[in-house]
């Protein structure tokens, strides 16, 4: 992949993905993570992000459409249980401008997850496109 080793659970974080989207997934299902992806390329509001990750991360039905639920949910996936996760958020070049705010609560919950899923000894990562 890169100088990166999905194994490196200190390493875990968000990071632009410096490789195809293919040799990523190879590599988490090397290590027996979940490999998963959010289409963000059409998100103009907070709502279209809410609802892209309740379906592209196939959310239980109590996903309660807000940053509180969606902090829920990541630090969840009871429904996807791995080894670990490797989150791709594709399409988020625009969204910094899209979302304003949002985008900065945004970062803030995934890198809580990140943090919570590494208390876990569970690697969690993110990576944007």
């Amino acid at each position: 992949m890169t100088d990166l080793s999905l194994n490196t659970l200190e390493d875990c974080g968000i990071l632009p993905l410096r490789t195809d989207e293919a040799t990523l997934k190879a590599e988490a299902r090397d290590h027996g993570y979940v490999f998963l992806t959010v289409d963000l390329g059409v998100v103009a509001e907070k709502q279209d992000l809410l609802d892209a990750f309740a379906t592209d991360l196939e959310f239980p039905e109590y996903f309660g459409q807000n940053w509180d639920a969606l902090s829920d949910c990541l630090m969840d996936f009871s429904w996807l249980e791995a080894e670990g996760y490797v989150l791709v958020l594709e399409g988020t070049h625009h969204l910094e401008e899209a979302l304003g705010e949002d985008y900065d609560i945004l970062m803030e919950i995934l890198e809580e997850t990140v943090k919570f899923w590494q208390e876990q000894d569970v690697p969690f990562w993110v990576f944007l496109t």
